[in-house]
Order: C-alpha cells, then sequence, then structure tokens
C-alpha cells in the first residue's frame, strides 16, 4: 500500500512539474529541471533517512569513493592536454574567420598570384598551379596564408 501511494505521489508531482516546464522557455527549464533534481534528491535522502534505510546510501558513497578519485586524478593529469586542446580550437576558430574574410579574389588577382595571362586554359592554370604549391605548401617551410590563396586563385579560374 505503501508503494502504490509513493507511485501516486510521483505522478502527480510529474504532472505538475510538466505543466510548469511546459509554460517556461528553455533557458529557464534548464535551470529548474536541476533545481527539481536536486529538491528531489534531498527529499529521497531524508524519506531514506526517516525509514532508516540510509545505510545503502552510506555504502553507495564509500564505493564511489575509488572512482571519484580515480577520476580527479585522470583529470588533473589531462588538464594541459585539455588546455591545448581549447588553444588550438580557439586558434583554429581565429584562422577559419580571418581566412573567410580574404576568400575574395579577382579574376586579375587570382591570374597574378599564379602568374598567368589572361586566356590561360585550365591546363597551364593547374601547372602553375601544381609548381608553386610544391614551392609555398605548409609542409615544405611554406605558409597557410599563401597556399589558401594559391588554392583560391586555381579553383576561381577553373571555374570559368
Amino acid at each position: 500500500m505503501g508503494l502504490f501511494v509513493i507511485l501516486i505521489i510521483t505522478l502527480i508531482a510529474s504532472y505538475f512539474y510538466y505543466v510548469k516546464t511546459k509554460s517556461t522557455d528553455p533557458q529557464k527549464r534548464k535551470k529548474l529541471l536541476f533545481k527539481n533534481i536536486f529538491y528531489l534528491v534531498i527529499i529521497i535522502i531524508i524519506t531514506l533517512a526517516l525509514s532508516g534505510r540510509v545505510s545503502w546510501i552510506i555504502a553507495a558513497g564509500a564505493a564511489l569513493i575509488p572512482i571519484a578519485k580515480f577520476m580527479f586524478l585522470f583529470l588533473w593529469r589531462s588538464l594541459p592536454f585539455i588546455q591545448m586542446w581549447m588553444r588550438s580550437r580557439k586558434l583554429k576558430e581565429g584562422r577559419n574567420t580571418s581566412s573567410q574574410k580574404n576568400n575574395t579574389l579577382t579574376e586579375s588577382e587570382a591570374l597574378e598570384i599564379l602568374g598567368l595571362e589572361p586566356g590561360s586554359n585550365d591546363e597551364e592554370i593547374v601547372q602553375a598551379h601544381r609548381q608553386l604549391m610544391q614551392k609555398i605548401h605548409p609542409d615544405r617551410g611554406g605558409n597557410n596564408y599563401m597556399a589558401t590563396k594559391l588554392n583560391l586563385a586555381r579553383d576561381l579560374l577553373l571555374k570559368k
């Protein structure tokens, strides 16, 4: 009978929670979810303490100590790698936004970059691109900016 009462109370509380969250905006809904989960855990702990069944919580907490220690040490050791990864992501994002601003080339600029004359055919464009890319490729000591400009020039001229 006691479990039935708890089930009914849980269903009623769930319904009221659903109605309340349905009418809130998504940002507040997330905060409300965490707040209600916290309250639910507190209520469960108080209910178990009043009924004399807290011993399993203590045992579960004791079992979680080694796991928490392992996770803490793992995260502590990997913190420098995480920081390096975050810095590289920020740098890549910065490069992408700066290169996207400079991705506009005219046909005359593209011809000048590749060292070609107007009216060059596709084969000459590909050959000029290949020769220049071999000289300034980032893997061979060149830089990404020039390689990007070369690729843009080739793509622009081959589309025409």
